[in-house]
């Protein structure tokens, strides 16, 4: 047993942190502290690509100006709603425009021309602000192509920015430099899941296949992908029931989020990734990103038949312990294969760091964990959906799960773990495999240490 985990490492994340910036920096077309812009060719989206710009002033703007430039904007999204934005045109709402109507638009740009929805102007970012209730919505984005969506925040309502993939065959979509807060109430298409008397037995909207209040969603429905080239990056969420929510597209990079203090009134579970394919996680924190929910809890949420998907350079801290089933980091919740988690850190989690369930269907597998840090997680001894279980078998770092019955064709997970540091409350183990029979599982040269510091 070594003595100190962060010291022994500290060097390990600076070699890593100072490539990643060398990578970066002689990238073509990439410039340190800017992002690239978007368009395969390389082509800048600015005015000089063909295409109108459309301005919305919150504060000045009228609907029966013509709405082309900055002095004659519209007031809100009136006269936008229901269009498609063609190659090379732009959506601009000036900072400091607070709107209360949902944003609802198509976009069909190109890889030379993007089109555009973002800000303009000096001050706050701009918001669409909804009322507070689980009806509400704050923009809908249906089937785009080649779309960059960015400086935006949304709050107050059921569902937050929501791109939806309603047919098959899209490509490219970037969401960058957004906020999203306040997005709660719907959770899983369960009915009455919102802890507000007032919100009992609403309807939940369902043209954009979206079961769950996410600050920021891309949906592809569950029927294989149906688009690619999705990236979501540099944006914050809090106080939401989910933080971010992607599902059914290929190649999507998740890339510098900051999911923190999700407390939202109603159920806040955690951010969710489901039926991915060829994706990324990367670089990201998830600080109390889940909190309270009937089934359980956690920083984030694997859910479905991924086929490919890694999450490397991510923190995972202080999952809060609020009395509910889980409470941990990552949950591998069932299906799908060739997972890697990289060079991450899991510390203070009320439950355990990694899950590996399956409660009805087959278990995740060809998972590999490696050159991580577990510090001091499970400390409220939690064993997943065992999560009330009372007695002396030790509780884990990293546990799979087995069920009231051990299916083998549930139960049938397997991975490689290795290269990782620990440090572990008394009482919790690293590794725990509540079905060794029916899974296969490696461990090598994994570390343990007395101390964090």
């Amino acid at each position: 047993m070594r003595t100190c985990i962060r010291s022994y490492h500290a060097w390990k994340s600076y070699l890593l942190f100072t490539v990643a910036v060398l990578v970066a920096t002689m990238m073509p077309g990439t410039t340190w502290g800017r992002n690239p812009q978007p368009g395969s060719s390389g082509k800048s989206t600015d005015a000089a690509a063909a295409g109108t710009t459309y301005y919305i002033d919150g504060v000045a703007g009228k609907n029966t100006n013509p709405g082309t430039s900055p002095d004659s904007a519209w007031q809100d999204f009136t006269n936008i709603n229901g269009r498609t934005l063609n190659a090379g045109e732009r959506l601009l709402i000036k900072r400091g425009s607070v709107i209360n109507q949902e944003l609802q638009v198509s976009a069909h740009g190109t890889a030379d021309h993007w089109v555009e929805i973002g800000d303009y102007g000096e001050g706050a970012r701009p918001i669409i602000r909804r009322n507070w209730f689980i009806g509400d919505r704050c923009a809908l984005i249906t089937d785009p192509d080649y779309l960059r969506i960015h400086s935006l925040t949304v709050g107050y309502a059921g569902k937050g920015l929501v791109v939806h993939y309603a047919t098959p065959g899209h490509e490219g979509l970037i969401i960058e430099d957004c906020i999203g807060h306040h997005i709660e109430g719907f959770y899983f298409g369960l009915v009455n899941s919102a802890g507000i008397p007032e919100w009992r037995d609403y309807p939940e909207p369902t043209d954009d296949e979206l079961t769950s209040s996410a600050g920021i969603a891309v949906t592809g429905g569950g029927q294989g992908p149906k688009a690619r080239d999705i990236t979501l990056r540099n944006c914050d969420f809090f106080q939401n029931s989910f933080g971010f929510f992607v599902s059914g597209v290929e190649r999507a990079t998740v890339d510098r989020v900051y999911t923190h203090h999700e407390y939202a009134f109603n159920t806040s579970p955690h951010p969710v990734l489901f039926s991915l394919k060829d994706s990324l996680l990367e670089n990201s924190v998830f600080n109390a990103s889940g909190w309270i929910c009937p089934y359980g809890t956690m920083g984030l949420e694997l859910q479905g038949p991924h086929e490919g998907l890694t999450v490397r350079n991510c923190t995972f801290r202080d999952q809060p312990d609020a009395g509910q089933y889980d409470e941990g980091a990552i949950d591998f919740e069932e299906g799908g294969s060739n997972y890697v988690v990289d060079n991450c850190t899991f510390e203070n989690e009320a439950g355990a760091a990694i899950e590996v369930l399956g409660l009805r269907r087959p278990q995740a597998k060809n998972i590999e964990i490696k050159n991580s840090r577990f510090l001091k997680d499970n400390y409220a001894k939690l064993l997943g959906p065992d999560a009330k279980h009372e007695g002396p078998t030790p509780r884990g770092e990293i546990f799979i799960w087995a069920g009231d019955t051990l299916d083998p064709k549930v139960s049938c997970s397997n991975g490689t773990i290795h290269d990782n540091a620990y440090v572990l409350h008394l009482g919790v183990e690293f590794f725990m495999n509540k079905a060794p029979t029916t899974t296969s599982w490696s461990l090598q040269n994994n570390t343990q240490y007395a101390t964090v510091e």
